[in-house]
């Protein structure tokens, strides 16, 4: 069974304040001087994607780039150059571990 109110013998709610409005507010999406991402931009998620699984994100950038995708050029050229740059690191650490 469900009572309206308070239970009993509980404290009273403690009233936070509340932030004030604020013209100048960096928050506020909706002011005409923030703009989206350009779309041949890479999101947070094709940056990781190439740095970390460059194999993944050459093969998701070619299927962009046959639909046409903007900026799977770039995707492409990125996840190649880290491949080449974590192929690199990896001959560099397997030369100094010695014979």
């Amino acid at each position: 069974m469900v009572y309206p109110g308070m239970p009993p013998n509980s404290p009273e709610p403690v009233e936070r304040p509340r932030r004030e409005f604020d013209e100048d507010d960096d928050l506020d999406i909706s002011r005409p001087g923030h703009k989206p991402p350009a779309p041949d931009d890479l999101t947070t998620g094709d940056w990781l994607l190439c740095i970390f699984c460059s194999g993944i994100a050459c093969i998701i950038g070619i299927i962009r780039l046959i639909q046409g995708r903007p900026g799977a050029g770039k995707m492409i050229g990125v996840a190649i150059l880290f491949s080449v740059m974590w192929s690199l690191v990896r001959l560099l650490i397997s030369s100094m571990s010695g014979p």
